[in-house]
């Protein structure tokens, strides 16, 4: 015998069930009028309806802009991921609605859906210390939890995450977790999941680096290894100096044979260029030149926190102490984010209150000792770009066009 159930033909009679742990653990902290785009696209999700974030807007008597910052919203909260058909254009997407239940009680083991990569600590440590290598600062405090976040929601391995952040300082982009995350956002939307993906597609697309290899290699030096020093060189000769990759080949082809090929094929390469009436080649002209430029800037910021963060450790011996009681809370937070585990959105919660417990009496002890909360923060020279040139969206920055036209 079997059983059947009628279905209703119109579906605004139907139910919609929604978890209670949304109402229970998202809704309070939620803006009203984004729990009205949820609830209403959640219902149209049950029949696979397709709408235009237009008719969200019209529908429910609010403007497009607010439909669009909901999503945001809702997909830095994870209660929604994003999927792009062409992955190009980052206007149009789809919405898929997460397992609110997955999030709070524990995920999926499958880490290609990002339910928890089983990180242990000591992983965590050595990814810390690669990424503040990479960047020559410390991590900022709030991007501990970002990380835990790239970690958790993509199913990345830390390899990803430290290539991530090398990718972005050799292009002169931010290196907050922010931005790194959407570097991982889009190597993930191209299927690239391990490191050798990732290297690979870079190499196909970044004539720079196949220019750093081709030179590595004729100088018998290990082309997977181009270090910044090296890396400063080739870009003078390419970009200060004008020459070809094929005129830079030819010097070194000639050089055959000569112990200290780097050294030598230098010195050739400047003589000659000297000779030419070249002279020392200017620090403010060329693209590099003004690449160099932020580069200077950011490297001053970051000294100059550097010194104040030391002024205010001689001062309270305290204030090292908390830091790095804070800094050991944020990677026991991310190594409880990206275990799986089913209590760690309760694990989760313990340490956040601990942080916030540990950094308010950081505020408070920097106050009493007449220091600004923000005292040791990094100031940029412009706070729009955080000194790199180029805005989020990738768009230069008002003062890199300012800085072009006083060139």
């Amino acid at each position: 015998m079997n059983f059947k159930r009628e279905k209703s033909t119109n579906y605004f009679l139907d139910d919609t069930a929604i978890p209670n742990i949304f109402i229970a653990e998202y809704m309070p902290d939620t803006p009203g009028n984004y729990i009205k785009v949820y609830l209403y696209a959640f219902m149209y999700s049950n029949i696979n309806h397709i709408l235009s974030n237009e008719s969200i807007a019209k529908n429910l008597g609010m403007s497009v802009e607010d439909v669009l910052a909901a999503w945001s919203y809702f997909e830095e909260c994870r209660m929604i991921r994003k999927i792009y058909p062409r992955p190009g254009d980052k206007l149009r997407y789809d919405v898929v609605f997460t397992d609110l239940k997955s999030g709070v009680f524990g995920g999926t083991a499958d880490a290609s859906a990002g339910g928890g990569v089983g990180l242990d600590n000591e992983a965590l440590k050595e990814l810390f210390r690669e990424i503040e290598r990479i960047t020559g600062k410390p991590i900022p405090g709030g991007d501990y939890q970002k990380i835990g976040h790239i970690l958790d929601d993509y199913g990345v391995g830390t390899e990803i995450v430290a290539r991530a952040y090398s990718y972005c300082v050799k292009r002169g982009k931010r290196t907050g977790a922010s931005y790194v995350d959407r570097v991982v956002r889009d190597w993930d939307e191209r299927g690239l999941r391990t490191p050798e993906d990732v290297d690979e597609h870079l190499e196909s697309c970044d004539l720079r680096y196949n220019q750093y290899k081709q030179l590595m290699k004729a100088l018998g030096l290990a082309a997977s290894t181009v270090t910044d020093a090296e890396r400063g060189v080739f870009d003078s000769w390419l970009d200060d100096m004008g020459m070809s990759l094929e005129d830079i080949l030819n010097v070194c082809k000639k050089a055959a044979g000569v112990s200290k090929k780097f050294a030598y094929v230098k010195k050739i390469i400047e003589s000659d260029f000297e000779k030419a009436g070249g002279g020392t080649p200017p620090a403010t002209d060329g693209k590099m030149s003004r690449k160099r430029f932020y580069e200077g800037r950011r490297r001053d910021s970051e000294d100059a926190a550097r010194k104040r963060v030391e002024e205010v450790y001689a001062r309270c011996p305290d204030v090292r102490t908390l830091d790095e009681e804070i800094a050991n809370l944020n990677m026991e937070l991310v190594s409880a984010m990206v275990s799986g585990a089913d209590n760690r959105k309760s694990v989760e919660t313990q340490f956040r209150r601990q942080i916030e417990k540990k950094t308010a009496e950081k505020s408070a002890l920097m106050d009493r000792e007449g220091f600004a909360v923000d005292y040791t923060d990094i100031l940029y020279h412009c706070p729009l770009c955080r000194d790199t040139g180029l805005l989020d969206n990738g768009v230069s920055c008002s003062c890199y066009k300012i800085q072009t036209e006083t060139m």
